[in-house]
């Protein structure tokens, strides 16, 4: 595992960790607020990256900071995790679809003009 990789793994796990510690809330999320599913609580997330489960979490997050707690700061946590992936090579397919349209019609749905 390249050092870089490594470093961000260990500040997920820290910032997850206190989150945890605390007790975070599971409703803050706008995302939650809307799906109203605990997977997209930030009490659902953070046990996620917790097990290692970045596909299925860092792209749930919007990043709006509303899952974040005083000095905790998930919003961090995701994006790390993001930072991760990409230093990992790991596609979404939804956002290697997305690209590949783009680049093929010109716009991220797909859709051919005229």
């Amino acid at each position: 595992m390249e050092v870089e990789e490594h470093n961000l793994k260990e500040e997920i796990k820290e910032i997850v960790d206190r989150a945890l510690e605390v007790g975070i809330s599971g409703k803050n999320s706008a995302v939650f607020r809307i799906a109203r599913e605990s997977q997209y609580s930030p009490l659902g997330m953070a046990r996620m990256l917790q097990e290692g489960k970045y596909t299925g979490v860092v792209y749930n997050c919007n990043l709006s900071k509303s899952s974040d707690f005083g000095e905790i700061r998930l919003s961090e946590a995701f994006l790390k995790a993001r930072q991760l992936l990409v230093l990992q090579n790991k596609k979404i397919p939804s956002v290697v679809n997305a690209i590949n349209n783009l680049l093929s019609t010109g716009n991220p749905y797909g859709i051919k003009d005229g």
